[in-house]
């Protein structure tokens, strides 16, 4: 960073850009982005792009926020995570650990996204949702409640179940994502597909597991 007479400038990873320290906390922000003064910056954390933050959001750790993102109300995001794209965060949402919101995923309510979850697309987390782990949410998911979601590890892949806006229930393992009625035709021809041969025992384990959320 140097400073000539009029003007900072910091470097958030592709070059030096016009910025300031934000009053409030001590966070870099590039002149781009918009974030109010009664928003807390910390001194680790990033603000650069286009991003809007209001009212009361508290920003610290090592979070990075960027692109288009917009982030009011009382949220609350830490650690390493990262939110970019359109992602939308209000309410009383959390977002910590080394989670990122991307796209068009709107977070809000009470949920709470931690871990090395990903959530994007179109999908809608609000409620009081829970997703941790190594969760990848996409698609047009609605999740509002932990009963809405399952996830876990099944033949060393991961795996996430959830409902989706038109309530039927999407099933990804892996890169694989499909409605769970489609699965029901994909195991065999998906573990051919990426030479796996016997793993659709574990496809099948998974989608069995997901049609509690039907």
């Amino acid at each position: 960073m140097f400073q000539n007479s009029n003007q900072t400038t910091h470097d958030f990873g592709a070059g030096l850009v016009s910025a300031h320290k934000h009053s409030n906390g001590g966070g870099w922000i590039a002149d781009t982005a918009t974030v109010a003064e009664t928003v807390y910056v910390g001194p680790d954390a990033r603000i650069y792009g286009y991003a809007k933050i209001y009212d009361n959001v508290q920003i610290s750790g090592n979070a990075w926020i960027s692109g288009n993102a917009r982030i009011y109300d009382n949220a609350w995001i830490s650690g390493d995570a990262e939110i970019y794209d359109n992602a939308q965060i209000s309410d009383n949402a959390e977002i910590y650990g080394n989670a990122q919101i991307s796209d068009n995923a709107e977070i809000s309510g009470y949920a709470q996204i931690s871990g090395y979850a990903e959530i994007s697309g179109n999908a809608q987390i609000s409620g009081n949702a829970q997703i941790s782990g190594n969760a990848w949410i996409s698609s047009n998911a609605e999740i509002t409640s932990p009963n809405d979601i399952l996830w876990g590890c099944l033949g060393n892949f991961n795996f996430a179940a959830y409902k989706l806006q038109n309530g039927s229930v999407f099933l990804q393992y892996g890169c694989e994502g499909h409605d769970l009625q489609a699965w029901e035709g994909l195991h065999e021809e998906l573990a051919i597909k990426h030479d796996l041969p016997g793993h659709e025992k574990w496809t099948r384990v998974a989608a069995q597991a997901a049609t509690v959320l039907k």
